[in-house]
Order: structure tokens, then C-alpha cells, then sequence
């Protein structure tokens, strides 16, 4: 025993008998006392003056427990009180924050006020090892990590879910399965995707007693199939697979415990539990610990999956460079079949930690049914999304599809006396939905009224309606017009008495005494546009006759005031050229493909300020003046490597909020993955591109893994724009230089394009005397500047056209180009004006 009375600890207790053991040489040996204790430290690794020590202490009683600690480890500080004040009321200001600030910095604020008060400052190491002396974890966690998680971690969690006999308590949750399938579609391609699964875990036993694999997101049709297999005997569906193994668990639950998922707060699962007398117990969120095991489950199912071909691993970094897509081979029959296996597996199977097997113990813990088992369709009835419908002398309508049977026939003259039939439907087949007969109580088919009998699933016929609604939909122009039309039609057909009425309110109005003509005549500004004599001598500016070189819109500004036809000149243009006509050629066949499993992309590679950024732009524009739903998007790719800044970048370009916790790749991933899928854009821009590639290659490597995979899965088309590095990447890999049509954006030669956009140039500034930009000599000097880029010319005219409104010579010359004093980009960095600065 310790002197403080607490039993020892083993690592004290073996420390304390090795230094007794060479205590007992020291005291029973010949040699030498000094000799003997200077061994005695280097086998021990103390100081001779602690072997003495220890020999003062156990020379009398010669007992191992002598040289056990005599202290419970609280030593006595070596810093004054004034110190140990200073570091408690920094930390609890400075540190105990929710900002989490370092604590080096913190340090330096304790030094520094130590130094003013004239104290000795502390070492970093102190500092450290007040804080759990001064603050309790719950108090770190409340106030420097606000509360949440970290303050549940310090909560004890023993768990509440308690079950004495089978099918006592039953719980239900969905998962991803970690593993992809394929299918093959006769004449269509192949599909690789996700499935979801639902499992229904017996608490008792912990026997999985059904599950369910779909498509879709879990959804009020994946909680029916579930609790359908669960409650009903599975001899049949085991048969229709082929599976030769028992899986005896079914029966009705007398309790289900659920998280606060949407599904399970409809009225359908609600209405279906009251029906079969089944208690639903909902956890709140942020409780799953608290008798989690379905998870426990769900993460022993998704283990097995996790070894088969085509696993998709538990997150991007646990799968690595693993092709999930390009491995997968199992179709959704055989998966579904391979987690049933699995499953009876768990269930035959001793558990490590209890050492009970689910199988023994559901036939120990069983009660003894009474009456019939539950019918499987009837089961699925009961949980199927439901509504209500009134009955009309056409049947019901439900998604704009009408059924009707002969016998709703009876029904119908007494549709006003009855309540609202209550229906529910199957989505995966809208051919028929199923009605409670008013009568019997009984569910009863009813097909559709067309008489179509071929299956189709909720989500074809609703794409199907939005495919007809977006090839009907008339252009807004052309309804519009016709409305016109009307009204004119309206307004032309007016009474001879209306006419003349108007014409006697006009006559009236224009011989009235007006106010302005009692008042002086205030100075007008003299008006802006082409000079020219009037009969007094003076000039005058004459707008129509001598603006033929200006286009309208800029011709109407010539009577303006100078600040806006500054603004004006300043604003973004478009100025279409050949390659930009090309550019968007190549875009727009991408939008109009048809479906594929290797959509192809574009690239737009070029030198900097060439106009690569306003090409993209302007066919997004153009697009979504033409298209009723928006199917290109502009991604302005971030600054940063790695897939965390390039999902950020497409979350911010899809205008989507960030989650909290945006940095896991998992979470960022599924959220794009989510967006993807739900606006299903055809066309995604990137713009700046080349931001993406300043990384390692194991970063680069990601984010074209990602492209492709979104191109497959998503069927997007990427559009690449960015720097000529951008092209040297992708053509790295024949990989990535097989999926891309590169568009060039050059430089401008000196030639008749390039006059061409001088002249689209000059016709767009609000100048009243024509500049003749497109001859020589301006032309030779604007090319030379601009050293051909397109936003040099655009800046060199656009400077030189503000300079001419300023000086009032109202057109651009040689000499309103040269007092710009213009350097070209290639000769910036070694300017005098760069000179001037250092």
C-alpha cells in the first residue's frame, strides 16, 4: 500500500521490486559502496543521489512497499499565486471561446502580462497543464466547443431500448449499400448504380427478421416492402430465389422503434402500424447510441457486401484507386440474393461479445402466434402511400391518370352520400391502384380507364408528362402575339362616338393653359451630337444624320451627358467573332445529344484574357433565354487543391448552401451527388479550370476521376475553360484526352477578322464622328498593343474612347491613343512604372 492508502498500480509495484532487487546487491555485496551505487543508477537509470535515497528508505525494514510513491501525485507549485491568477483569468477570457483559438498566442498574452506586472512568466508546458485543472470537460465542451456532440461524448449512454421476448421491439433503418450493381438493358446500354437498403432488426434477438433493396431513396415504399417480408413467412420468396436455407422470423411486432426520418412520420406508415395494433417509438435526433442495433447490423450486412466485386468502400478514402464501376458484376437479382444469404448467415451465426446465436435464441424467446399468418399483399396494402380520392361518373384520377372498374358502377349514384375513397398505390406500377371497397372494407384493384395494362413506375410516367409539357410549351412570344392581336382587334372595333370623344379630351388638353408658360425659361445645357451650322451661325449637333456608324443603341446616347456615355462605354459587351460562333457550335451539341454512357466535353484552352471566360457565359445566357429549365450551369472553379475545394466550387455554382462539416469529402460528395440528380443540368462549365491543377497528382487524379464518373453517372457533359496548362493535363492521360473536343481560343492575327471586330468595336461607342479603327494606321497600332487578345482590344478602345468624350474630340486617333501611354501585357512586369515602385 501506498502512504495516501490506495492500492498500487502494477507498473509502480514492478518498478518498486527492480530498484529492491539492486538495493539487496548494494547491501549484500563486497565491493565498494560508491562502485556498487554508481552500477546500481546505470541499471536503473537514476541519479546516485536518488540510489541513496532509496537506500535511507529501505536499509531498515528491507520491504518492497517502502519504496512506493508516498505522495498521490498533487505536487506543490513552483509558481507564485499572482501567476496562477494571471493564467486562469487569460485562458477562462482568451482560450475558453467558441473560436477555438490556439494556445500559443494565448501563451504570449499570459507572458506579457506577467512581464508588466513584474512576474517571472511561465513555460508553455505549465500553461498546458492548467487547463484540466481549471476547467472540468463539460465546461470545455459547452462553451469552447458549443455544446452538440462533444458535450453528448461526456454523457454516459447504457442505451434504453430493452426487449424480453422476440418481436417485443423491432427496429428499422436504411443505409447505401456499399456496393455497386449492373444491369443490362436490352437495346438501351448497361446501368451501374447504388442500391439503398432497409432492414427490420429484432432487439430481443438481434436477428435480422427482413429486409428490402431498392433503387430509390428510402421512401415510404422501401418501409412497406421491409415490414411486408418482416411480418410474413418467407418460404415463397426464399423458393422464387433458389435459396435452400430456413429464415423462420416473422410475425407482428408490438413495437417499432424508427429515427425522425420523413417516412416515417407519414400517414401511410402511421395508419399501417395502427392497423396491425404495432406502437411506434421514434428516436430523437442525435440518439442513435442509444440502442443502435440495427446500425450494428446494417455495419455487419454492409461488411460482407464490402468484399464482394464492386464495393464502393465506406468512403472515397477507404476505396482508394478501387474502380467500384468498373468491377461491378453482380446484377440486382443476384445482390438482393447475396444479402438474403448474408443474412441468414447472421442469423445462424454466435455473436463474439454475448455468445448467443439469433437463431436459438428467437426460437427460445418466441411467443406462441395466434391465428393465421399475416398475408403479404395485405401487409403491403396497409403501408403503400396513400390518399384519398372522391368518385366521379369518370372513376378516380390520380397523377393525371383516370381508372375506373365496373364495379365502382354502384358507387357512383351514391358518390355524394359516400366520404372520399381511401387509395393507395404501388409506384413502381401505376397500371392499377388499389381502393377499400365502402362496403366490404376489402382493398380492390382498379386499372386505368384507357385500358393500358403494360406496367409503368411513377418516376417514367412523371418524366414521361415533363418531356410532353416541355415539347408542347408554346414560345411566350407567340402567345403573347396573339393576345396582342386581340387587343387590337378590341381597340379597332371602338364606337364612332369613343373616337370622337377622345379627339375632343385631345383638343382640350393641348388648348389649356399650361404653368410652365407663366414661369421664366430656365438655361438649358447645350445638347451632344454631331456639330453642324444652324441660322444663327452657331453649331448644333444633328443625332440622325450623322451617326451611320454607330449602331442604335449606341446612336441614342449621342444626346446624352458625358458621364453616361462613359458608363455605357465601361459596361460588358458582346462581340461575336468566328471562333466564339464555333465555341458555341460545339456546346450546343452537347446540349442536343442523346443519352450516353461516355458523354463526350469540351475544352476551351487559350491564352489569358482572350475572352474564354465571356464565350462560356454568353452561351449560359443564351441558353437560359431560350429554355424554359435551366440545363447549363457556370462553375467558377476555386482556388485550391483537391476534391474538397472543387465540390465547394460546384455546390456554390449550383447555388447550394455548404453543410455543416463540408470538408468531409463523403458528406460533400453525396450533396453534389444529391444536387446532380435533382436539377440534372446537361451542360457543366467550368471556368478557370486551371485553379484545379495546382495540387499534387493524387489531387489532380481525383478530380478527373470525379468528371468521369459524373459524366457516366449523371449524364454531364463537362466544359473545361482555362489556361493552355489545361489542355497539357488532359491530354497527359489518353484517358482524359479521348472524352474532350479541344476548341482553341488563339490570339487575333492581323487580318479581316480582326478588322471586322475593330469596326463591331468602334460601332458600339456613343462617338459622334466615325474613328475608322479598322484602317491602317489605328488598326497596326491597336494589334501591336493588344498583342491580339481580345480584352487588351477592348480596353485599349474603350480607354481611348473616354478619352476622346473627355477632351471633346469625339473620335479615336492616333494621338488619343498614344496619350494613353498603353503598355502591353508581355512588357508589364519590366515597365518604368514598375521601376518607379521599388
Amino acid at each position: 500500500m501506498t502512504l495516501n492508502g490506495q492500492e498500487p498500480s502494477d507498473e509502480a509495484w514492478s518498478k518498486a521490486t527492480r530498484i529492491a532487487r539492486e538495493l539487496d546487491r548494494i547491501l549484500d555485496g563486497t565491493e565498494p559502496m560508491r562502485d556498487a551505487v554508481a552500477r546500481a543508477a546505470s541499471e536503473l537509470r537514476l541519479s546516485a543521489r536518488q540510489i541513496y535515497n532509496h537506500l535511507s528508505r529501505y536499509r531498515d525494514e528491507r520491504r518492497v512497499s517502502s519504496l512506493l510513491p508516498r505522495t498521490s501525485g498533487a505536487r506543490r507549485t513552483r509558481i507564485s499565486q499572482a501567476v496562477e491568477e494571471i493564467i486562469a483569468q487569460t485562458l477562462r477570457e482568451m482560450w475558453l471561446r467558441p473560436e477555438q483559438p490556439d494556445l500559443a498566442p494565448i501563451i504570449e498574452e499570459i507572458r506579457a502580462r506577467c512581464a508588466s506586472e513584474g512576474l517571472s512568466p511561465p513555460a508553455y508546458v505549465t500553461v498546458a497543464k492548467r487547463i484540466p485543472l481549471l476547467f472540468t470537460p463539460e465546461e470545455i465542451a459547452r462553451r469552447r466547443h458549443s455544446g452538440g456532440k462533444s458535450l453528448r461524448r461526456l454523457k454516459p449512454r447504457p442505451g434504453y431500448i430493452r426487449a424480453k421476448h422476440a418481436l417485443d421491439v423491432v427496429q428499422i433503418d436504411h443505409t447505401p449499400a456499399d456496393i455497386q450493381f449492373v444491369e443490362i438493358i436490352d437495346g438501351q446500354g448497361i446501368f451501374v448504380g447504388r442500391p439503398y437498403l432497409t432492414i427490420a432488426a429484432d432487439v430481443a434477438t438481434s436477428a435480422i427478421i427482413g429486409f428490402c433493396l431498392t433503387l430509390e431513396q428510402p421512401s415510404r415504399l422501401s418501409v412497406a416492402l421491409c415490414l411486408a417480408q418482416a411480418m410474413c413467412r418467407k418460404e415463397d420468396w426464399l423458393a422464387e430465389r433458389n435459396i435452400n436455407h430456413a429464415w423462420p422470423m416473422f410475425g407482428r411486432p408490438k413495437q417499432v422503434v424508427v429515427d425522425s426520418a420523413m417516412e416515417f412520420k407519414s400517414a401511410s406508415f402511421t395508419r399501417g402500424c395502427a392497423e396491425y395494433g404495432i406502437a411506434i417509438q421514434t428516436r430523437n435526433k442525435g440518439t442513435v447510441h442509444r440502442g443502435g442495433v440495427v446500425e450494428r447490423l446494417l455495419g455487419k450486412v454492409n461488411t460482407v457486401l464490402r468484399s464482394l466485386p464492386g464495393k464502393t468502400g465506406r468512403s472515397i478514402a477507404d476505396r482508394g484507386e478501387y474502380l467500384s464501376a468498373d468491377r461491378a458484376k453482380l446484377s440486382f437479382s443476384d445482390l438482393e440474393r447475396c444479402i438474403a444469404l448474408a443474412i441468414i448467415d447472421h442469423n445462424l451465426s454466435q455473436n463474439a461479445r454475448k455468445l448467443t446465436v439469433p437463431m436459438d435464441d428467437w426460437e427460445r424467446k418466441r411467443r406462441v402466434m395466434e391465428g393465421p399468418a399475416d398475408n403479404p399483399m395485405d401487409v403491403l396494402l396497409n403501408f403503400l402511400p396513400n390518399t384519398t380520392r372522391r368518385i366521379s361518373p369518370q372513376g378516380i384520377s390520380l397523377f393525371a391518370i383516370d381508372y375506373f372498374d365496373p364495379w365502382l358502377g354502384p358507387s357512383i349514384a351514391r358518390r355524394d352520400r359516400l366520404e372520399a375513397f381511401d387509395l393507395r398505390y404501388d409506384p413502381r406500377d401505376m397500371s392499377h391502384v388499389y381502393l377499400r371497397d365502402p362496403d366490404t372494407g376489402a382493398w380492390r384493384a382498379v386499372g386505368r380507364r384507357d385500358g393500358l395494362s403494360e406496367p409503368i413506375t411513377l418516376w417514367q410516367h412523371k418524366a414521361e408528362r415533363n418531356r410532353l409539357r416541355e415539347s408542347g410549351r408554346r414560345p411566350v412570344e407567340d402567345r403573347t402575339a396573339i393576345r396582342r392581336e386581340i387587343a387590337a382587334t378590341v381597340d379597332a372595333s371602338a364606337s364612332r362616338k369613343q373616337q370622337m370623344k377622345a379627339l375632343t379630351r385631345a383638343r382640350h388638353a393641348a388648348d389649356a393653359p399650361k404653368p410652365y408658360q407663366k414661369l421664366a425659361p430656365s438655361p438649358h445645357p447645350p445638347a451632344r451630337a454631331r456639330p453642324g451650322t444652324a441660322r444663327d451661325g452657331s453649331f448644333r449637333w444633328r443625332i440622325g444624320e450623322m451617326a451611320d456608324h454607330l449602331l442604335p443603341s449606341a446612336a441614342l446616347l449621342l444626346g446624352s451627358e458625358d458621364a453616361l456615355r462613359i458608363t455605357h462605354i465601361r459596361g460588358p459587351r458582346w462581340i461575336s467573332h468566328p471562333v466564339a460562333g464555333k465555341a458555341h457550335d460545339a456546346m450546343h451539341l452537347l446540349l442536343d445529344r442523346p443519352s450516353s454512357l461516355r458523354p463526350r466535353g469540351v475544352l476551351l484552352a487559350g491564352p489569358y484574357h482572350n475572352g474564354k471566360t465571356m464565350i462560356a457565359e454568353r452561351f449560359a445566357i443564351e441558353h437560359l433565354r431560350q429554355s424554359d429549365r435551366q440545363r447549363v450551369w457556370v462553375i467558377q472553379t476555386r482556388e485550391g487543391a483537391g476534391l474538397s475545394h472543387f465540390y465547394a466550387s460546384i455546390l456554390s455554382g449550383l447555388r447550394a448552401p455548404q453543410a455543416a462539416g463540408w470538408r468531409s469529402l463523403s458528406r460533400a460528395g453525396e450533396q453534389v451527388d444529391h444536387l446532380l440528380e435533382s436539377l440534372k443540368p446537361r451542360v457543366l462549365i467550368f471556368d478557370e479550370f486551371h485553379s484545379a491543377l495546382r495540387g499534387r497528382r493524387q489531387d489532380v487524379k481525383a478530380i478527373f476521376s470525379f468528371l468521369r464518373r459524373m459524366a457516366r453517372v449523371h449524364d454531364i457533359s463537362p466544359v473545361l475553360v482555362g489556361e493552355v496548362a489545361v489542355y497539357d493535363a488532359i491530354h497527359n492521360t489518353e484517358e482524359m484526352g479521348s472524352r474532350f473536343d479541344t476548341i482553341p481560343i488563339p490570339r487575333w492575327g492581323y487580318d479581316e477578322d480582326f478588322a471586322t471586330l475593330l469596326d463591331s468595336l468602334e460601332a458600339s461607342m456613343p462617338l459622334a464622328l466615325p474613328s475608322e479603327l479598322s484602317r491602317q494606321p489605328l488598326a497596326r497600332i491597336v494589334h501591336d498593343l493588344s498583342e491580339g487578345l481580345i480584352g487588351e482590344v477592348v480596353d485599349i478602345v474603350s480607354n481611348a474612347a473616354i478619352a476622346a468624350i473627355r477632351n471633346g474630340e469625339e473620335q479615336i486617333t492616333e494621338a488619343s491613343i498614344a496619350s494613353l501611354n498603353y503598355i502591353p501585357l508581355s512588357r508589364r512586369r519590366n515597365a518604368a512604372l514598375r521601376d518607379e515602385m521599388t
